[in-house]
């Protein structure tokens, strides 16, 4: 958890649990303590919780703490806040060792994501999505984003929050895949400069793990980016219009096992 205070200044805290524990458990834990220090706060602080599950949930009944604001999606300085947790993430969870080559006798294999945006033109409001190669879908629809471009980067970002190790990342926005292969200091003019902080972050990332990120051709018969354009669209509407978490999570289910078949085929 990173946030800033009213001085300016910067604190990162870690929270970790047992792996064999989920994640929201960890969100939770740092929502607790970053609550109890608003409780004490002259202001009311604003606070992106950057799990779609625990943000949903925790806006649902935001009644019940009133002494945050939870937006719904990044703002102000959380793009900024956003480069300064990225950096303090672990490579690697503290409970996975990393294999010895002499000893295992083969590298790790690279995983393949795709992933991909939707957006109702007109609208604000963007899905997301990333599919692996194993077939498992991740979602998140971001109801503030008006830009699509941020939405493929987003998509990206979630991939990469959802794994470990290399990957090799497709996405059908030539605009994105470039940037992000680049070393290019400037933010591009299709890039919102408040989200520009979280973009570099992702960038430095993908760096520092070795993943790539390869444009491919959209709705050109790639299994990984169909599956990615499926799911993309398929949050953005199931969120639209109000469609029941177990349906939607089927709707996924089906999407992911699709995809590994065509991959196998």
């Amino acid at each position: 958890m990173t946030y800033q205070g009213i001085d300016g200044h910067t604190t990162t805290v870690p929270f970790e649990r047992d792996h064999t524990q989920r994640a929201e458990a960890v969100v939770l834990d740092a929502f607790e303590h970053f609550y109890a220090l608003a409780e004490q706060s002259i202001i009311r602080p604003a606070l992106y919780i950057d799990h779609s599950g625990v943000r949903a949930e925790t806006r649902r009944c935001a009644a019940s703490f009133p002494a945050v604001v939870l937006t719904a999606s990044p703002l102000g300085c959380h793009s900024e806040l956003f480069h300064a947790a990225g950096r303090a993430l672990p490579e690697v969870p503290k409970s996975l060792k990393n294999p010895d080559p002499t000893r295992s006798g083969k590298r790790e294999s690279i995983l393949q994501v795709a992933t991909d945006a939707s957006k109702r033109r007109g609208r604000a409001g963007v899905g997301i999505s990333a599919v692996d190669a194993a077939g498992r879908v991740y979602v998140d629809y971001l109801p503030d984003v008006e830009s699509i471009n941020l939405g493929e980067c987003l998509a990206i970002e979630m991939a990469v929050r959802r794994h470990t190790g290399q990957l090799e990342i497709l996405t059908d926005s030539l605009h994105v895949a470039t940037y992000l292969q680049s070393n290019d200091p400037d933010v591009p003019r299709w890039l919102i400069s408040s989200h520009a902080g979280r973009v570099r972050a992702l960038r430095e990332k993908l760096q520092r793990t070795g993943s790539t990120v390869r444009w491919v051709r959209g709705h050109d018969g790639h299994p990984l980016n169909e599956a990615a354009h499926r799911a993309a669209i398929a949050v953005r509407r199931n969120n639209e219009f109000d469609v029941s978490p177990t349906v939607a999570s089927d709707m996924y289910r089906r999407i992911g096992g699709d995809a590994v078949q065509l991959v196998a085929a």
